[in-house]
């Protein structure tokens, strides 16, 4: 019994040397440890565990201690036996367990309090994203989300107090089996010596499946993260000791994801469901491509008028719930002009800023519709959590479809959807069709989203008008006869799924086209072959590309219609966040890189030339197609402006009620004022122009 109670020589040595000899079990804790210091903030990944809310951040302290107990109980039962054995070898590993997770916690903590210190510069970082306020038109220190942190240590204090008298439950649980106990020791289900410990494990592992189960509807994203690593890390406990083998426990629980793709389409879009039976043919033939044309609208309807009136294009670039939120904010300025709403021609963009102009459209279709319109702020709307719904789907529905092959119809970018339209936000449930009429008379504008084809790079047309002639590329060939068709760079829904614009609404839409990788899963359509969906920043974050090929496309074939009935042409820019390669950044960039890092640049050099080429190809692209369009025009018939954020983008759905309050006074301070009565002047100035003819 003396040597259970003398620690031996390099006990932390032997503690280290158990607990890596399972690989599998530090990678469950890894991706907690990684969130709590701050990993995926640009996605709010760390709110979910450091939240607003004192009860949730507290409930994420108490159950990741619960899962580091648990990840050290099931090494100890897998290896650790053998060094620290005896009745306290148990209590001897589980404390070097609760030192080296205390030191993790301690580590995090300390962590967030040093960044809570301004830089020289003034700035302050934390939990999410910077954000800048504006004072008289210039932007201020960069702040970011700061919650007090003691709720989650006070959680986490009583987690291991909770796991210090389990621990000692289990040392000393009696060992001497009884009739059925005494069959699992025969039948080799169990070793006599581990009897008691594994019985306690069994009992363990049941109560966080009932945990898992039960409380799905009640337990936080964190809480549910927790619960499902912890159940990884009992199964695969279960199977490498059993089978003696960590790599075959490892292909054990891997294995269920080859089969789980049995189903061809197990991501789906809930408006398409009835169409998965029968599936279209992609690309479509060409004569049902043409049918589908002649239901669409001309782009240009509303435009006639018997004098030239001018025209605004939006443009609203991505950037998560912060560019959803800014885009509101904008839009919800500019209305306040009296001739904006009627101007407004086409709408186009990206991500989260397609998802605040949906919500604006929506808003000007409640009006003309009669609905009751809420009186809450456009932006505050927008700007709620829909990152909880999705975390807690993600957790409780779609990892455990991942493993199991059968269709998910209730995935995680449903949950979105839903959340979105959450009263009083019910009008993102309309059709896009509903929106056809009122488009046709010039009465809102035409909303077009374009999320992107994974297979090959097309992007897929969801709105009321024709735009086949700006998504059709003509080239002359030598010893041809005239221009012929090169590519088709877009498909429109309807030419696939003939009067789905009358069952898909807004809100879908909008999803489709703010499918950040990993946060909203990739939809897969009812076509065969297969064709996935995903953000529609992928092929231009922007929202430009598409405005300059319809304008392009009038000034080559209509030019004589545009100048008979368009006085001008406003191109407005909304963007969540300046690109260092625009001439309107005026931030200093340090040059080069650390010296520490310059030595792996024969390795990251690739990578990073591929992401700076994708920012740099679409932002240089779109300027440059603007650019012709507005040389190909007369002087000062196309001009173009920009509403730009001075803060970081952030692709989380969540944002702090600090955040939300800084987006709305950014969206009234001096300069954002001063370009909204320079644009109602111009707007005012064109309406009362004299007709050209």
């Amino acid at each position: 019994m003396a040597t259970d109670v003398q620690p031996c020589a390099g006990d932390v040595a032997r503690f280290f040397q158990v607990f890596l000899r399972h690989p599998l079990l530090p990678a469950v804790l890894a991706p907690v440890v990684a969130i709590l210091f701050g990993a995926g903030r640009r996605f709010g990944l760390p709110l979910l565990f450091w939240h607003e809310r004192p009860g949730r951040q507290a409930l994420a302290g108490l159950s990741t201690t619960l899962l580091a107990a648990d990840v050290f109980f099931v090494t100890y039962l897998l290896a650790g036996q053998e060094c620290f054995p005896g009745v306290l070898g148990l209590l001897r590993f589980m404390a070097y367990g609760g030192v080296l997770w205390a030191a993790i916690l301690g580590g995090a903590a300390l962590s967030w309090l040093v960044r809570r210190t301004p830089s020289p510069a003034g700035d302050t970082a934390g939990l999410t994203p910077g954000i800048r306020a504006v004072h008289a038109g210039r932007p201020g220190p960069l702040h970011a989300a700061q919650p007090p942190m003691w709720p989650f240590l006070a959680g986490a204090v009583v987690g291991a107090l909770v796991v210090d008298g389990l621990t000692w439950v289990g040392a000393w649980l009696p060992c001497d089996p009884g009739p059925i106990t005494a069959k699992l020791i025969r039948w080799h289900v169990v070793p006599k010596q581990d009897l008691a410990l594994h019985l306690f494990a069994a009992i363990i592992f049941v109560s966080v499946l009932g945990a898992y189960i039960v409380g799905r509807s009640v337990a936080t994203p964190a809480v549910g993260l927790c619960l499902l690593l912890s159940l990884v890390a009992a199964v695969y406990g279960f199977f490498a000791f059993h089978l003696a083998s960590a790599g075959v426990a490892i292909v054990i629980v891997v294995s269920p994801l080859l089969v789980a793709g049995l189903p061809r389409y197990k991501i789906r879009v809930p408006a398409l469901a009835g169409r998965y039976a029968c599936p279209s043919r992609y690309p479509p033939e060409e004569r049902a491509a043409v049918a589908a044309r002649s239901r669409l609208l001309d782009v240009r309807r509303g435009v006639e008028r018997p004098e030239p009136r001018p025209r605004v294009v939006v443009c609203a670039g991505g950037g998560g719930i912060r560019a959803a939120t800014w885009t509101a904010a904008v839009l919800e300025e500019l209305e306040r002009l009296p001739d904006f709403v009627g101007a407004v021609r086409l709408v186009t963009g990206a991500s989260g800023g397609i998802v605040g102009a949906t919500f604006w459209v929506a808003r000007q279709y409640e009006r003309l519709a009669g609905r009751p319109v809420t009186m809450e702020g456009l932006p505050r709307l927008v700007a709620r959590d829909s990152l909880s719904a999705l975390a807690h789907r993600l957790v409780f529905r779609d990892v455990p479809f991942a493993l199991l092959p059968a269709v998910n119809a209730h995935d995680r970018g449903r949950a979105m959807e839903e959340a979105w339209q959450r009263p009083p936000a019910g009008s993102l449930a309309v059709p896009i069709g509903a929106l056809r009429e009122h488009e046709e008379r010039g009465e809102l504008p035409s909303l077009v989203f374009t999320p992107m084809l994974v297979e090959d790079g097309r992007r897929l047309v969801i709105g009321n008008v024709d735009l086949s002639r700006v998504t059709t590329n003509y080239v002359s060939w030598i010893g041809g006869t005239g221009p012929e068709a090169t590519s088709v760079s877009a498909v429109h829904l309807e030419e696939l799924f003939p009067g789905a614009l009358r069952e898909l609404p807004l809100a879908t839409a909008a999803r489709l086209s703010a499918s950040f990788p990993y946060v909203s899963p990739a939809a897969v359509l009812p076509t065969v072959p297969r064709r996935r969906v995903v953000d529609a920043g992928y092929y231009d974050d922007y929202g430009l590309a598409l405005a300059c090929d319809w304008l392009r496309a009038c000034v080559e074939t209509d030019r004589a219609w545009l100048e008979r009935h368009v006085s001008a042409v406003l191109v407005i820019q909304i963007r969540d966040e300046v690109s260092e390669l625009s001439v309107h950044e005026t931030a200093a960039r340090p040059p080069g890189g650390r010296a520490w890092g310059r030595g792996f640049e024969w390795l990251t050099s690739p990578i990073a030339g591929v992401l700076a080429a994708r920012e740099a190809v679409m932002l240089f692209r779109n300027d440059a197609a603007l650019a012709g369009v507005t040389a190909a025009l007369d002087p000062g018939f196309l001009t173009t402006t920009v509403f730009e954020f001075k803060g970081e983008a952030s692709l989380s759905w969540y944002l702090t009620t600090a955040e939300i309050d800084t987006i709305c006074a950014q969206a009234t301070s001096p300069g954002i004022a001063a370009k909204v009565a320079a644009l109602g002047e111009w707007l005012a100035a064109r309406v009362e122009q004299a007709p050209r003819r």
